[in-house]
């Protein structure tokens, strides 16, 4: 196996202070020799007890994306969707508990590919020195598409928040760089995610895709930072044995700490890397 991952996640400053749990969850697997996953999910402060209902969303992902005889994101999404509804009515939960966001991506010899149901963040990690791509997703008024308004009649509810098509923002950027792309869609409500696929070799990138990270916006909510520095500091790995993210993501906030507050919301993230470096 070539491909090797690590996950974690750490309270936000806000969440500390109120004496609340976190509301990030995050996990990585293997589909076989030469393919792996991870998967993160964050839950809405507003909701209910959506600190579990982030790590089911989790749970879930992981035993769809375990289990998928094809990576067809809109099958995936929906044995995910199956799988946590029955989590949800086994533990006896409410809907508004099941409220969080869903970012899953798959790595295998030749292709990326990344799911974002509600909003978030995920980087490409290239060969050589070309910096470090990154995606930010995020929904008009802050309120994202949750893969739990399809459960028990919460459609209508999101509904209620938004006009029919709702906008969508993709900020592109890279972390060298102080210019970034915005590209927008409207999404109709029910969607099964907005998916991302990259040839690792091709024409769109000058080198190889040899990782990926997935992030919860707490990246976009450390102070001091901007999206891009967070991005880029947590991909900047000295080596990746062991648990390599979760150092960089530990030294990470003592230095965010000596500069400011650190994380203001909850942060997570997973990363999968091809240890070869090159294709």
């Amino acid at each position: 196996m070539t491909i090797v991952s690590d996950h974690a996640f750490h309270i936000g400053e806000q969440h500390l202070r109120q004496g609340t749990p976190s509301q990030d969850y995050t996990a990585t697997g293997t589909r076989s020799e030469n393919a792996a996953f991870a998967t993160l999910s964050d839950g809405c402060s507003s909701g209910g007890a959506t600190d579990i209902g982030a790590r089911l969303l989790v749970l879930a992902t992981r035993r769809a994306l375990s289990e998928a005889s094809t990576l067809n994101p809109t099958l995936i999404n929906r044995e995910r969707d199956l799988y946590l509804e029955t989590y949800r009515r086994t533990l006896e939960l409410a809907p508004s508990d099941m409220l969080a966001t869903s970012l899953w991506a798959t790595l295998d010899s030749d292709t990326l590919t990344v799911n974002v149901t509600g909003d978030g963040v995920f980087a490409l990690i290239f060969a050589d020195d070309t910096p470090v791509h990154f995606y930010e997703v995020s929904w008009d008024k802050n309120t994202p598409y949750y893969p739990a308004y399809r459960l028990s009649g919460l459609n209508e509810q999101f509904k209620q928040l938004h006009d029919s098509p709702t906008p969508l923002t993709v900020i592109r950027g890279q972390v060298d760089n102080p210019i970034y792309t915005e590209d927008t869609y409207y999404i109709e409500p029910g969607l099964q995610g907005l998916t991302f696929t990259f040839a690792r070799v091709g024409e769109m990138f000058p080198t190889p895709i040899i990782g990926v990270a997935l992030f919860s916006d707490g990246v976009t909510q450390v102070d001091g930072y901007t999206t891009a520095e967070v991005v880029g500091e947590l991909t900047h790995f000295k080596s990746t044995s062991g648990q390599f993210f979760t150092r960089r993501l530990n030294r990470f906030l003592q230095d965010a700490r000596k500069r400011g507050r650190g994380p203001l919301d909850d942060i997570a993230g997973a990363v999968l890397y091809d240890e070869r470096n090159e294709l």
